[in-house]
């Protein structure tokens, strides 16, 4: 099961990646025949977890049957230095994985399309707000600037590439981030439980 799970989630992640390339793009990848749109998609990783990617680009695919995904990985470091060559030469792939802080990089030398600019075609406002707080994938996709991360974004700025933390800071921002959540709590308290207890209780 959770194996289906992380499938059925890299599909929908897949899905609204290529889909807001293609609103952005309008068609303007390679032609394959037959009139299907050609994306190239390239991430790094190990085998294992190029055949889970493969697989949600099989369902992603079938879903969108006039789309054809090329796809391409390799290892972290190798992959850095292949894409920084790709984006130099003007040859980027339409879909890309990027660690968070190579985002304002690519995204500042006009690499990366714009989501916020495509607002006629984009509807984030089908996405459910309740889902919103403590958000992490929402926010990496569409904030660049440093200055205006949320805090759970901003947690991340406090872990490397090799996964070492500084754990002080993050602590501190940690409570600083669920602190609304627990004054929320205590303010209203006397409500929730008697919402809970009344709802309970039956005839």
């Amino acid at each position: 099961m959770p194996g289906h799970r992380t499938t059925g989630f890299c599909a929908s992640a897949l899905a609204l990646a290529l889909c807001a390339v293609l609103a952005g793009c309008g068609g303007s990848g390679e032609s394959a025949g037959g009139g299907k749109v050609v994306l190239r998609y390239t991430w790094w990783g190990n085998p294992d977890r190029a055949a889970r990617t493969d697989q949600a680009v099989a369902l992603f695919e079938k879903q969108h049957p006039d789309i054809q995904v090329r796809t391409s990985f390799s290892d972290y470091n190798a992959y850095k230095q292949k894409l920084a060559v790709q984006a130099t030469g003007g040859d980027a792939p339409d879909v890309m994985q990027l660690d968070y802080r190579q985002i304002d990089q690519y995204a500042s030398g006009g690499v990366l399309l714009d989501l916020a600019r495509q607002k006629a075609v984009l509807h984030t406002s089908e996405i459910d707000p309740g889902w919103t707080w403590n958000d992490f994938f929402t926010q990496l996709i569409y904030l660049f600037d440093p200055d205006k991360f949320t805090l759970t974004l901003a947690l991340s700025s406090f872990v490397d590439s090799f996964s070492q933390s500084a754990f002080g800071p993050m602590f501190a921002m940690s409570v600083i981030a669920l602190l609304p959540i627990v004054l929320f709590f205590l303010a209203f308290q006397r409500f929730l439980v008697e919402g809970m207890a009344s709802s309970g209780v039956k005839g």
